[in-house]
This record gives structure tokens, C-alpha cells and sequence, in this order.
């Protein structure tokens, strides 16, 4: 699609990489959003390892479902 070694192509490298850190950040942030993943679902469960969404603080959890 470029041309090798120029501008255009190192942009477009640099945000597909971007992007798919990012995609890799937030997928690790769905699937395990506290330790033990048992947490999510059981509030009963006393645990401080919890971030993103599956945070308590309502805070928190409306930050991270606005930066994804």
C-alpha cells in the first residue's frame, strides 16, 4: 500500500500497533476484572484486587467504560 520507509507507512505501523495495545489492554481488562474472576459475580466476596469493570466504585467503572 506505501511505499517502503516513509512517512505514511511508519504512521499507519505505528497506530496498528497502537490500536491493537490497546485492544489487548482493555480485552485483559473484561475478562479479568478482579482476582479471584469469582469476585465479579459474588458480592460477597471480600476482595480489593478489583479495577476497570469490575470495580465498586462507580467512578472508576464510568472511566473505564469511557476510555474504551
Amino acid at each position: 500500500m506505501f511505499e517502503p520507509a516513509t512517512k505514511s507507512r511508519y504512521v499507519t505501523l505505528f497506530f496498528i500497533v497502537f490500536t491493537a495495545a490497546w485492544g489487548v489492554a482493555y480485552s485483559f481488562l473484561a475478562w479479568v476484572p478482579c482476582i479471584p474472576v469469582s469476585a465479579f459475580w459474588d458480592f460477597f466476596s471480600v476482595t480489593e484486587a478489583r479495577w476497570a469493570f469490575g470495580s465498586r466504585d462507580p467512578e472508576v467503572f464510568a472511566r473505564s467504560f469511557e476510555s474504551h
